[in-house]
C-alpha cells in the first residue's frame, strides 16, 4: 500500500512541544521503517507554517487544517492512505474535510470525549473542542473559510473508550446524535454502532488519541485517565471497524514522549496502524 504520512508536530499552537514532539518522537521510534518493512511505500511530509508570535491559536488552527486539508485531498487522488501524526486532535477537521465529510464515519478513540464548546469548556483547550468542531457546533464562522468545509452529521461520528467527560460536554453528548462506546463496550456496542450507520457512509476515519489506551498499558501523555482499553483491544475494535467499512484514513495524535512511556506508545501506535492497514 501506498502510505503518506503527515507530520503536524503542534501543539496548542506552538511548535515542538509536549504534544507536538510526539510525532519526531514516533518516526524516530522507526514508524517508517517499520511500515516499509511491511511491504508499504512510504512518502512523508512534515507542515510548517511559520506564525507571527502573536498569532492567535484558533488562526493557526485553521491554517494547520487548511494545508492539511490539501495535502490529504491529492494523498487519496493519488490512491494514497494518508497517516497522520499531530500534537492536536483539531487537525481532524483538516483531515476529514480531505476525504469528504458527508460520506466518511469518524471513529475517534479517546479517553476524553472532546465536546465542549467555547461556552462549556472551562480551560479553553481548543483540543477539548475538536469533535464539536467536526460536528459544525463550535467555530464554524471561522471554519468555514477552510474551502470544503462541511460539518460532519453526528450520527456519522462514533466516539469509542471515552472516560473522562466534563459534566457540561456530557449534557451536550447526552442531547446530540453522536454515538458513544465506552471502554466497555469495544464488542458489543461498537457493533450495534456500525450496524446502525447511515447507507452513505462508504468509508472510515480512525481518529487514534493515544490516551484512549489504558495508562498501564502505554502512558500517552500526562491527561490520560485510568480504565481504558489495552493494546490487544483497541487493536480488536479497529479490525472490528475495518470489517464493516474500508478504513480510508487515520491519525495518530495527543502523544507526549515527555512523560517517559515511549517505547510502549510507540510500539502500541505501530501494531494500532497495521491493524488499520489490514485489507
Amino acid at each position: 500500500m501506498h502510505i503518506h504520512i503527515v507530520s503536524l508536530p503542534f501543539d496548542s499552537g506552538v511548535r515542538n512541544v509536549r504534544m507536538g514532539n510526539g510525532p519526531r518522537y514516533l518516526l524516530d521510534a522507526g514508524l517508517r521503517q517499520h511500515l516499509e518493512g511491511n511491504g508499504h511505500q512510504v512518502a512523508l511530509t512534515e507542515l510548517h507554517p511559520t506564525f507571527d508570535p502573536l498569532t492567535p491559536e484558533p488562526t493557526i488552527m485553521l491554517e494547520l487544517n487548511r494545508q492539511l486539508a490539501t495535502v490529504v485531498g491529492d494523498a487519496l487522488r493519488r490512491g494514497a492512505f494518508p497517516l497522520i501524526l499531530a500534537g492536536s486532535c483539531y487537525t481532524a477537521v483538516g483531515t476529514v474535510t480531505g476525504m469528504g465529510a458527508d460520506r466518511t464515519g469518524v471513529f475517534w478513540f479517546d479517553s476524553h470525549a472532546d465536546f465542549n464548546t467555547p461556552d462549556t469548556s472551562g480551560s479553553g483547550f481548543l483540543d477539548g473542542m475538536a469533535i464539536t468542531m467536526l460536528a459544525g457546533r463550535s467555530w464554524q464562522h471561522l471554519l468555514t473559510e477552510l474551502a470544503n468545509y462541511q460539518p460532519v452529521p453526528e450520527n456519522h461520528i462514533c466516539l469509542v473508550g471515552a472516560r473522562d467527560i466534563d459534566p457540561p460536554e456530557q449534557a451536550l453528548l447526552d442531547a446530540s446524535a453522536v454515538h458513544v462506546v465506552g471502554p466497555d463496550g469495544l464488542d458489543g456496542d461498537l457493533q450495534r454502532v456500525l450496524k446502525s450507520l447511515p447507507g452513505r457512509i462508504d468509508q472510515a476515519y480512525i481518529h487514534l488519541d493515544l490516551d484512549v489506551l489504558d495508562p498501564a498499558a502505554a502512558r500517552a501523555n500526562g491527561l490520560a485517565a485510568p480504565g481504558g482499553p489495552d493494546i490487544a483491544q483497541t487493536a480488536a475494535a479497529i479490525a472490528r471497524i475495518g470489517a464493516a467499512l474500508p478504513i480510508r484514513g487515520m491519525a495518530l495524535s495527543a502523544f507526549d514522549p515527555g512523560i517517559g512511556d515511549g517505547e510502549r506508545v510507540s510500539g502500541a501506535a505501530q501494531a494500532l496502524v497495521e491493524e488499520a492497514l489490514r485489507p
